[in-house]
């Protein structure tokens, strides 16, 4: 993104509109030059800033976009883990129960039974 300080360099000649209106056609004629070159430049600034303005805010509904997406997908995801609680709890009772069947005191997820006794 580019700052617009100033159209018109220091020494570039440009219409000034508190300048008097010249008496001789010449004069006119490069007054009404000036007026024109300075309208067109002022005009080609505000079509790149309108420009700069439409990207600008094409890149913030994108952004925006992507926001809504990774909201809806933590939701989902959060959604999900609570689905999956009440089936969690029924496998640890059951594996309580299965410990408790073999003989495990404290049937836990890091508890591996072992196969050949020494």
């Amino acid at each position: 993104m580019r700052a617009l300080t100033t159209l018109f360099h220091q020494n570039e000649q440009h219409f000034d509109p508190n300048d008097e209106i010249p008496a001789n056609a010449s004069a006119k004629a490069q007054a009404g030059q000036l007026l024109v070159e300075s309208l067109s430049r002022t005009l080609h600034v505000i079509r790149s800033a309108a420009n700069d303005l439409a990207r600008v805010g094409s890149d913030l509904q994108e952004k925006d976009d992507r926001l809504n997406d990774l909201v809806r997908y933590t939701n989902m995801a959060e959604s999900s883990a609570r689905a999956m609680e009440e089936p969690l709890k029924e496998c640890r009772s059951l594996e309580d129960e299965i410990g408790k069947s073999v003989g495990i005191q404290h049937a836990g997820m890091a508890e591996v039974l072992p196969l050949v006794t020494l």
